[in-house]
């Protein structure tokens, strides 16, 4: 927790209203995370910035494939996920201290499974603490998107003090084979609508409450 701390500024150095957080795109599916926060602050707000799993899978692909990391073409990739990374998963599930690179490389279906991760972390944090996002609308009205952050956290902005612009746009895109689409596209129909049926079912409780 020291070291933690360490990289945040001093409380004293803050202004009054300011809320500092950091970010990591592997949060969200570590199954140790929401405990972890948890102990640190029960308190704590999270924002799950959501992006269409089928997209997110092939950007992370070609993350990887980048930095040397992934040596398959991207549909063996995809078809082998689990065969490589299973066992590894088991392992964080029963040893919080294992640490996977094998799984944090190539988990690119399965980080795209988002009922699941927000469901645990709601057996840890009300709902009211949670913030969801889709980022296809933070894409089309990043201002919007943006002021919904602020009112969840309670600080006051000035419009355009930050710069929304769009920052290291892949190209991969124009590359991807069509049937590699259509792969993920049919994959994550199923949690797809498992999503969809927790947000619909945590909104039809928010309104009866």
């Amino acid at each position: 927790e020291g070291w933690y701390r360490s990289n945040f500024p001093l409380h004293s150095s803050t202004q009054p209203g300011c809320a500092i957080g950091e970010a990591s795109p592997y949060y969200l599916i570590h199954p140790h995370t929401p405990r972890r926060i948890l102990e640190f602050s029960p308190a704590m707000k999270i924002i799950m910035l959501l992006r269409d799993p089928s997209e997110r899978a092939i950007s992370h692909y070609h993350h990887e494939r980048a930095r040397g990391r992934e040596p398959l073409p991207i549909g063996e990739a995809l078809r082998r996920e689990e065969e490589r990374t299973a066992i590894h998963w088991q392992r964080m599930l029963e040893d919080e201290n294992y640490y996977s690179r094998i799984h944090r490389s190539y988990s690119y279906k399965q980080r795209g499974c988002y009922a699941e991760q927000i469901a645990r972390h709601l057996d840890y944090f009300d709902r009211s603490q949670i913030l969801i996002l889709d980022s296809q609308e933070m894409f089309r009205e990043p201002q919007h998107v943006l002021e919904t952050v602020w009112t969840f956290l309670e600080v006051h902005a000035e419009p355009g003090c930050i710069d929304i612009g769009a920052k290291n746009r892949g190209e991969y895109q124009r590359r991807v084979d069509p049937a590699v689409r259509d792969y993920l596209d049919n994959y994550f129909e199923v949690p797809n609508q498992q999503l969809q049926d927790l947000l619909q079912d945590e909104s039809s409780a928010s309104r009866a409450a």
